[in-house]
């Protein structure tokens, strides 16, 4: 086969996937070819924040189980009625664990909130630069 006979042949494939699909399919990269370095680093923050969310869920499971155990921990007390003698630390641990479980709701809140903001900016960012 000759250069231009590969060429040929190349170009008809490319207009054969053109017409059965409806669309020229591209690669990752021929997608982020008008992207800036402030696209970029928007792509790279909203996949760094979108991992950082994700290792944070589990710490919600440690920090019910601190809840639960606890409670666990206080229920024969309460159920003999000597809570507030034998187990003076409850409230402490309980308002421990709430406060915890609290602030890891608004990590997770705010580093979801980062990440879901990153990605519209970037893909809009994108269209401008394609108009």
């Amino acid at each position: 086969m000759t250069d231009d006979s590969r060429t040929r042949l190349m170009f008809d494939n490319s207009l054969k996937k053109t017409k059965e699909n409806g669309f020229q399919s591209s690669s990752f990269w021929q997608m982020l070819r008008y992207a800036t370095t402030f696209d970029y680093f928007l792509l790279i923050a909203g996949i760094i924040f979108s991992i950082l969310d994700g290792l944070s869920a589990p710490v919600g499971c440690i920090i019910f189980k601190m809840i639960t155990d606890a409670l666990m921990k206080a229920q024969p007390y309460y159920m003999n009625g000597t809570l507030v003698e034998e187990y003076p630390t409850f409230n402490e641990e309980i308002i421990w664990c709430c406060s915890l479980y609290f602030f890891q709701g608004l990590n997770m809140f705010i580093l979801t909130m980062l990440a879901v903001s990153s990605f519209p900016t970037f893909l809009k960012m994108g269209v401008y630069a394609l108009c």
